[in-house]
């Protein structure tokens, strides 16, 4: 279709990440990420959060899939850190696809000579990839949820029904049916060359020319995927993390008269609980605030406090994608350990290579450099922090 044809619209309609989907509104897009409380949360503090969440989430998949920690856990432990790896993976995703926000070019309008090219496609698709990621990681707590309980609750039957093998296809299908169940986020939009103001040749963003298809698709994201990636999900994590919490309380009673064998074997299992319980509280608290004002217009109803609500809930939401690195590190030694571990091989590997160069240097006297040596084979064989233990 030409563009001399199609005029541009002014207004739009949709605000970009911060309510989980699109929301329909009737104010200037423009009018949005122009004001001055929404340009600082979002320009400043959900980009530094991002940051920070795609660095610590980067470190937990380093430190969830090394082997050695691996092979020291059992079959239960081992498939509930299958599920937190993969949960790792899915928050960074979603911090990944949140960053680019601060630095694209928000408007509806880009000039067709190709210009801002990443920006006209990252307003396109951007939101539809946080939804996908948002999607997964919910559903990823749930099995890890799930899962717990049958441990917890059923531990007998747990033996049976928690493996690895089906924890990792139940991790497989879990992301292959958050990609299908997002897929009218990424369909319901076009790019439409039209006209702009000047009379110059603009592409601007639109919905899709089929009313009937776009009627369908809109009602798909409005009301059926918050059911299943909101709020049927959160009804099950209140359930299982309600009984996590009370069968938490009643091990911790259990653990004090017990023996120290089946003190020690209880603490893993109990960290794996306790760990989990604080996951889904975040969730709870972070996620949901952004998840229920999506349904209403908060910057034309609220005003100006509507824009203050509506930055602290999408900051509170990707805060929940980026904290998980501190949770584990707070809440449990082990992954300290962990990560004291990894950091000390990369300073015995910087220490070796700086030793070595030290001894292949002209100006190296052989007593030096049998010095240097013997102070590298010191410095690879001297032991470091164990992490023999489990990680969970």
């Amino acid at each position: 279709m030409s563009a001399k044809n199609i005029t541009c619209r002014s207004k739009l309609g949709n605000v970009l990440f911060g309510n989980g989907s699109e929301v329909m509104l009737n104010t200037s897009f423009h009018d949005a990420v122009s004001h001055p409380v929404y340009t600082q949360w979002f320009e400043l503090v959900i980009p530094i959060i991002s940051f920070l969440g795609i660095l610590g989430n980067i470190l937990n998949l380093i430190v969830l899939t090394r082997q050695r920690i691996l092979s020291s856990m059992d079959r239960l432990e081992r498939s509930a850190t299958y599920g937190l790896a993969a949960l790792a993976l899915s928050d960074m995703m979603f911090c990944v696809a949140v960053f680019p926000h601060a630095f694209t070019y928000q408007d509806r309008h880009y000039s067709i000579d190709g210009d801002r090219l990443f920006d006209l496609y990252y307003r396109m698709y951007g939101i539809a990839t946080i939804n996908l990621f948002l999607m997964t990681s919910t559903w990823l707590i749930v099995v890890l949820a799930v899962s717990r309980y049958m441990v917890v609750v059923y531990p007998l039957r747990a033996r049976y029904t928690v493996t690895v093998a089906k924890t990792t296809s139940t991790i497989v299908l879990t992301y292959a049916g958050s990609l299908i169940m997002s897929l009218p986020h990424f369909l319901h939009l076009r790019i439409t060359a039209c006209s702009g103001i000047e009379g110059h040749s603009v592409q601007e963003i639109r919905g899709i020319s089929d009313r009937a298809m776009r009627r369908h698709l809109t009602f798909y994201i409005k009301w059926i995927w918050p059911v299943f990636a909101d709020f049927v999900p959160l009804l099950i994590l209140v359930f299982c993390n309600t009984r996590l919490a009370c069968e938490l309380r009643q091990a911790r009673m259990f653990r004090r008269s017990s023996s120290c064998h089946l003190r020690n074997n209880q603490d893993r299992h109990d960290r794996v609980t306790l760990t989990l319980v604080i996951i889904i509280l975040m969730l709870l608290v972070f996620v949901s605030p952004s998840e229920i004002i999506r349904y209403v217009n908060p910057y034309g109803s609220w005003g100006y406090v509507g824009y203050i609500v509506a930055s602290v809930t999408n900051v509170l939401q990707a805060l929940n994608f980026a904290i998980n690195f501190a949770l584990y590190c707070a809440v449990n030694r082990h992954f300290r350990q962990a990560m004291c571990d990894i950091l000390c091989r990369c300073t015995h590997k910087g220490s070796r290579l700086n030793a070595s160069q030290f001894e292949n240097s002209p100006m190296n006297g052989k007593p030096l450099r049998q010095q240097s040596v013997v102070l590298a084979v010191k410095k690879g064989n001297s032991p470091t922090m164990s992490c023999g233990e489990s990680f969970l």
